[in-house]
């Protein structure tokens, strides 16, 4: 059907039409009439000119009523293609621009998008200066993610997210990674249950299918942030603006237990963070956070605590630790606090953290602090900068200038960067009570990581980390200082990432 744009349209055109015949038959009569006062016109058109004006009217006519018939045309043509485009959005449509097809209905209103991402390693190490306790670490390969899911939109104001791992981490093998529903319409207010990140930390809040992340993976000190679970089941409110964003929630245990085979008690607490982005444009941001938790310990099925940190040398080809506080004994209580800051000019970028766990222990048993930093710098060879999203805080998918095509002779974007991180799992490490030890020997470790990183498109990448990691730890054995576990290692990672 026309729409009352269309009609009026319509309208105008035949009065117009109108109109101009009327005045050509008035232009006509004014040719033979006499105006009192004025001189006398001359006398009729002989017969000759009275036909030929006459043949010129009826052929005017006829031009009016072939343009009349072409308007009645190009109407029922419009109509059919209104018709048509009604019809289609009813019926919703199938959009894939991105390598993952969105499903829409009428309006957009609801959605589904089909997600994922493949991260396919290699790696090589050189071991050396090892203490005689110090564990073996190996190259390989390694499947470091394989993600499925769907996310979308319901009814404009909701959005939710399903997604799996095929991958085995962290003990779990195909588990749950972001399952939840989300709120919108308390704007700009938005309510999140589910199994997500609980926000705590920068990099620790990035999305790990996307290639916001610039190492092949975080640093050591993001193992404190997630040692109670990367991803929480809870309630979790964010808001933001143009430069700053918050968020506060309510959190359990993780969707897999956090990989406890016999869980028992579960642990439960409060998580914030606050950014505030006093430069933000999209060459320029300076950004600031912080964050934090406060929690319950989990336990599991006998009553023993099932609070640990441990980190790997920033490489996941071998399972292999080289500090680890193991389960720590006595423990009920875990707070965290953690400083950021990152920014960047043009090309130059760089982030930092810092952050402190401080952990309550009974039964006699001290509490325990530990700590952790990094600093990384990068720099876009091509002239990009990297993206940011200031009412969440935390940087999100870059796109190169131009794609790799080499048809079109354009080779993507190129990335070097370098980070200092550093950890120490250390908490009166010598202290014993009797026959007891009842500090923690966590150990320390110090990382050094160069990148390149090869972006073909907003979904496609290559990345290359060399990774120096020097460690110094000691066995739990008494009497004594325990045996030497330190060891020295030096790492090259390579990975194809694919998202969807």
């Amino acid at each position: 059907m026309l729409s009352s744009t269309s009609r009026l349209a319509l309208a105008a055109c035949l009065a117009v039409a109108g109109l101009g015949q009327a005045a050509f038959a008035q232009q006509a009569d004014s040719q033979t009439t006499v105006t009192p006062g004025q001189p006398q016109q001359q006398p009729p058109p002989p017969p000759s000119d009275t036909a030929q004006l006459q043949a010129q009217l009826k052929a005017q006519d006829a031009r009016i009523k072939e343009l009349e018939d072409k308007l009645d045309q190009l109407t029922t043509i419009m109509s059919n293609r209104v018709d048509r485009v009604e019809n289609a959005t009813d019926s919703g449509k199938v959009i894939a621009t991105n390598p993952g097809p969105r499903i829409e209905g009428p309006n957009a209103r609801n959605s589904m998008t089909f997600i994922g991402a493949a991260q396919v390693g290699f790696g090589a190490v050189e071991q050396k200066d090892s203490g005689p306790s110090a564990p073996d670490v190996h190259g390989g390969s390694e499947i470091r993610r394989a993600r499925i899911g769907v996310q979308g939109t319901a009814f404009s104001d909701f959005a939710y997210q399903a997604e799996i791992d095929l991958a085995a981490t962290g003990g779990v093998a195909s588990a749950a990674k972001d399952v939840y529903v989300q709120y919108n319409g308390f704007r700009p207010f938005s309510i999140t249950l589910g199994n997500v990140k609980p926000y705590t930390g920068l990099e620790t809040s990035f999305s790990d299918r996307s290639n916001a992340q610039t190492y092949l993976e975080s640093s050591m000190l993001s193992s404190m942030y997630t040692a109670t679970g990367a991803r929480n089941v809870g309630l979790r409110i964010n808001t933001g603006g143009d430069n700053w964003s918050a968020s506060v929630g309510w959190f359990g245990d993780d969707l897999n237990n956090n990989g406890v085979a016999t869980p028992g008690e579960e642990g439960e607490g409060v998580h914030a963070r606050l950014t505030w982005a006093p430069i933000y444009s999209p060459t320029s941001l300076l950004h600031f956070g912080i964050s934090g938790f406060d929690r319950k310990v989990a336990t599991d099925s006998t009553g023993l605590s099932q609070l640990r940190v441990r980190a790997q040398p920033e490489s996941t080809i071998d399972a292999a630790r080289l500090v680890d506080t193991g389960n720590i004994a006595f423990a009920n209580n875990v707070s965290v606090v953690g400083l950021e800051s990152a920014g960047f000019l043009g090309p130059v970028g760089f982030q930092a953290e810092a952050g402190q766990m401080d952990v309550e222990r009974y039964g006699g048993r001290p509490s325990s602090t530990f700590d952790g930093a990094y600093v990384g710098l990068n720099w876009f060879l091509t002239g990009e900068s990297r993206s940011y999203d200031p009412r969440t805080g935390v940087f999100t998918r870059f796109s190169p200038r131009a794609n790799f095509s080499p048809a079109d002779s354009t080779w993507g974007a190129w990335e070097v960067a370098a980070r200092w991180s550093t950890i120490d799992l250390d908490a009166d490490p010598n202290l014993v009570n009797g026959a007891t030890l009842i500090g923690i020997r966590g150990g320390s470790e110090t990382d050094y990581t160069a990148a390149l990183n090869w972006y073909w498109n907003p979904w496609f990448r290559i990345m290359l980390n060399y990774v120096h990691a020097e460690s110094d730890n000691r066995t739990n054995t008494l009497p004594g200082i325990g045996a030497n576990e330190g060891t020295t290692l030096d790492l090259i990672g390579l990975r194809f990432q694919q998202e969807w």
